[in-house]
């Protein structure tokens, strides 16, 4: 057995069924992907952080793996071309919202910055509803901007990593 964890976004593309709180493992459809999917929305509203869980069997290339560089497995690991492949036809069994408040320090970090004549970025993986809601980017005035990856990687989005693609450039 795997298990992952990841945006909830990329783990519910990966997942081709739901496991319900009966144990039953039903096939993932349309409707409760748009359910999951407007709770994401909601609780990232409120700036939590949000995880989504899947698990699956592993793959039988990798049920001899045991790290060990020699491995078959092991070069596999190595493309990250392969990692969606990997990481399909999981069972979706949840999500949780995170509270992350920052430190302390944070406020005074950025405002020094500022005098000190340095545009602040901020990169976060976080889903674009709660990187919005984070009130101290907000009272630091930071805005959001999404990465153009083609122009910065010379590639397009779809040669990008899916959690690449979620990454957001937050400039002051």
């Amino acid at each position: 057995m795997k298990f992952l964890q990841g945006a909830v976004e990329n783990v519910l593309k990966r997942s081709t069924h739901i496991q319900l709180l009966d144990g039953s493992t039903p096939e993932l459809d349309q409707y409760s992907r748009d359910l999951i999917l407007q709770s994401l929305h909601d609780m990232s509203m409120g700036a939590l952080r949000c995880l989504g869980f899947a698990y699956s069997d592993v793959p039988s290339d990798f049920a001899t793996y045991d790290g060990s560089e020699d491995h078959p497995a092991h070069q596999q690991l190595l493309n990250p071309s392969n990692y969606s492949s990997i990481e399909s036809n999981l069972t979706f069994v949840g999500f949780v919202g995170l509270r992350d408040p920052p430190r302390k320090e944070v406020r005074q970090a950025i405002a020094d910055c500022r005098t000190a004549g340095i545009r602040v970025m901020v990169i976060t993986g976080d889903n674009k509803s709660t990187a919005v809601k984070l009130e101290y980017l907000k009272q630091a005035k930071i805005s959001f901007k999404k990465l153009d990856w083609e122009r910065i990687y010379g590639c397009s989005t779809e040669e990008s990593s899916e959690t690449d693609m979620r990454a957001l450039v937050l400039e002051g």
